[in-house]
């Protein structure tokens, strides 16, 4: 049996005639007839009988229509899935979160366009939990964060390299030209904060209340450049030293606290079989980093 014999006979009913049916597949009705033909041979059984111009189905037909349909169903709804996984295989999704994608995505991503111009990339920026919930519920292959307080019963987890938080100022700032900062000592100081999740206190404020002090919060912003325009005088500012390397008239110290080291790595759902396009993509960024001596869990 035809898969083909099967969509004329559903068109021949769904029409009552071969004209409409044979113009719905752009063949003649002579194709049509033989197809019916071929069915009702190796069925053994008649499926239709002619009523004046119209063609009505037998009770044999009647119970061919019903599991034609069927069959139909799951046919084109296996060819959808098929489709989809391909145009998926040519596509990456990648979730990450706000600064990572400026230094720990975009080069790696640009490179890797460089090699594969045929595939499709899909990068959403995003708060850490969204990134999270985005891999979680397969709407994301892979994601690109801060992955030291990720779960590894829930996430795969690979690391790729490390950064740390820095305390960022002007150079009239008191604590200007330290190498190294505290707690302790920055809280004398009003400070701006990076804030991606508004039902959440800022990540650094949360750390300084566990010690028990209290931050004078001048300003929470997702915007570095709205942080970095407002700094100045006695104000500080938390940032990763990747995005403070770059600003011009801005020095910073280290910040001298555990919760400063930063963990950067690739997250996948646990027991998901990844991609090839995103196995590709995990072994492109273990070579980079490891080419550029920042190899992975080092």
């Amino acid at each position: 049996m035809k898969l083909s014999h099967v969509r004329y006979f559903a068109a021949i009913c769904k029409y009552g005639g071969m004209t409409r049916a044979a113009e719905e597949f752009h063949v003649t009705q002579p194709v049509l007839t033989k197809a019916i033909h071929a069915l009702e041979q190796e069925f053994g059984v008649i499926l239709f009988q002619r009523s004046g111009r119209r063609l009505e189905l037998t009770a044999e037909g009647e119970s061919f229509l019903l599991q034609a349909k069927e069959l139909l169903f799951e046919t084109d709804q296996a060819l959808s899935g098929m489709r989809e996984l391909g145009r998926r295989n040519k596509e990456l999704r990648i979730a990450t979160m706000s600064p990572i994608g400026a230094f720990a995505v975009s080069e790696p991503i640009w490179r890797y366009r460089r090699t594969r111009p045929d595939l499709t990339f899909k990068i959403s920026e995003t708060i850490k939990k969204s990134a999270l919930e985005a891999v979680s519920h397969e709407a994301a292959d892979l994601a690109i964060l801060v992955t030291n307080r990720i779960s590894r019963e829930e996430f795969q987890v690979e690391p790729f390299t490390r950064s740390c938080v820095v305390y960022c100022m002007r150079p009239e700032h008191p604590l200007a030209g330290r190498d190294r900062v505290t707690f302790p000592e920055v809280v004398r100081y009003p400070m701006i904060l990076e804030q991606n999740d508004s039902k959440n206190l800022p990540v650094i404020e949360r750390q300084i209340r566990r010690r028990g002090l209290e931050a004078e919060v001048f300003l929470c912003t997702q915007q570095h450049g709205t942080a970095f325009r407002m700094l100045e005088g006695n104000l500080g500012y938390f940032v990763m030293e990747e995005i403070a390397a770059g600003q011009k008239g801005v020095c910073f110290a280290e910040l001298a606290e555990p919760e400063a080291e930063l963990e950067i790595g690739i997250v996948s759902k646990k027991n998901r079989k990844l991609s090839a396009e995103a196995k590709a993509f995990v072994r492109f960024i273990r070579k980079q980093y490891g080419e550029s001596g920042k190899g992975i869990g080092e």
